[in-house]
């Protein structure tokens, strides 16, 4: 979800960085389901140290300047959720500017598409372990922490 007042700060301030990364406060994090927040965490620190800084990537939300763009469409090729890592390694080795930035307006929002659902279940918790917690549910996010891990290894070969 967007909050507004950030939204707002963000179209009518200037970006200063060439590429900027917009992650989650760690409240924000803790909205997220553990099989989430365990894989994601993984992919979040191997990023953090190749480009010396901090950072949550698995939010996919990136402000850049056009010169990103241009990095990112020559030499870009992946189409699996590892983009999320490859675009901001490419800023990096392209030796451009990365700052990050946490927000509050990125807080899980499942719960809010599937209210119905939910009280169906009768229980958030109960809803949120049959869907988040099962073994399909790690096994997918599991998938995808891997396929991160490969576009890492494959871009600091």
């Amino acid at each position: 979800l967007v909050d507004p007042k950030e939204f707002k700060n963000f179209l009518v301030s200037s970006l200063k960085e060439d590429f900027l990364i917009l992650g989650r406060t760690k409240k924000v994090f803790a909205t997220y389901p553990r099989s989430w927040k365990v894989t994601e965490s993984i992919i979040n620190h191997l990023v953090s140290k190749i480009i010396n800084s901090k950072v949550d990537v698995l939010t996919g939300v990136y402000i850049f300047q056009r010169i990103v763009g241009e990095v990112i469409v020559k030499e870009a090729i992946e189409t699996s959720w590892g983009a999320c890592v490859e675009w901001p390694l490419l800023a990096q080795f392209a030796g451009l500017e990365i700052n990050y930035r946490e927000v509050k307006g990125l807080t899980w929002e499942d719960p809010d598409r599937f209210q119905v659902e939910i009280k169906k279940i009768g229980s958030f918790n109960k809803w949120k372990e049959l869907n988040y917690d099962s073994i399909e549910e790690w096994y997918k996010r599991l998938d995808i922490c891997s396929e991160h891990i490969k576009v890492i290894e494959r871009m600091t070969k």
